[in-house]
């Protein structure tokens, strides 16, 4: 319960920086790619922020504190396209076909990320209810 607490916490903290960053980088993909409709434009923004943005961006979650959240981005981006390299090809190499990389390299750099940032976060105080069941 107190990990589900904390973990909403992160969310609602990076959720916003996150937001303001796709919406960034799909205005920039709108203007380069102007000719194309929306749609493909959208794709091709949710891909490489999904890919390379998101999980980048809680792999650096580790020294967070050093970083404001721009910072965070942009060099999770670079993080994350090394990540997504390494990690993509040595599942490569065990047999894991690239249509399903595509989703489980992202999941498993946000869930490392994620694990790192609740381990790195102090504790969350207790309710008085549940240090009573803790003594018992």
């Amino acid at each position: 319960m107190i990990v589900l607490h904390k973990a909403l916490e992160l969310g609602k903290e990076h959720g916003k920086a996150l937001g303001i960053s796709f919406i960034l980088i799909f205005a920039i993909i709108f203007i380069a790619f102007s000719k194309e409709s929306i749609g493909v434009v959208l794709r091709l923004a949710g891909s490489m922020f999904w890919l390379y943005v998101v999980p980048g961006y809680f792999l650096l979650g580790i020294v967070s504190e050093k970083f404001d959240h721009a910072e965070r981005i942009v060099l999770g981006t670079i993080v994350g396209i090394g990540a997504y390299g390494a990690l993509g090809y040595n599942l490569g190499l065990l047999g894991v076909k690239f249509s399903l990389q595509r989703w489980i390299v992202p999941i498993i750099e946000i869930g490392a990320g994620i694990i790192f940032m609740l381990k790195r976060s102090p504790p969350a105080e207790e309710s008085p209810a549940t240090q009573g069941k803790e003594e018992q």
